[in-house]
């Protein structure tokens, strides 16, 4: 199986967001850490093949941006619903990225 998800490089009850927001965007609350996520898979009876960080958290902080700036150009009265909260996320995800507070991980695990 591959997966890829968004994992925090630093324990869920001690990160802080840059940016205060009340709202949980795109369910991005649902935080987990690499050493959780890993446990879970190794306790659901996967053996874990390779489990990394790829892309670069400038890679995604880049997508990110890009999505952001073609948001903002092509709906330039604005938005709401998903396409808002991604245009929020993308900046507020984008920094912690750039400070390692949360990074995208990239998993092949087999089941045993």
């Amino acid at each position: 199986m591959i997966i890829s998800d968004n994992l925090y490089n630093v324990e869920p009850d001690r990160y802080q967001s840059d940016t205060p927001d009340i709202v949980d965007r795109l369910a991005c609350r649902h935080q987990k850490t690499p050493v959780y996520f890993s446990q879970v898979l190794e306790d659901s009876g996967f053996t874990i093949k390779d489990f990394r960080v790829l892309p670069s958290n400038v890679d995604v902080a880049h997508w990110l941006m890009d999505s952001k700036a073609n948001i903002e150009r092509h709906f330039p009265a604005g938005v709401d619903g998903a396409l808002e909260e991604l245009r929020v996320l993308a900046e507020n995800w984008s920094v912690a990225l750039l400070k390692n507070k949360v990074s995208t991980y990239s998993v092949i695990a087999c089941k045993k």
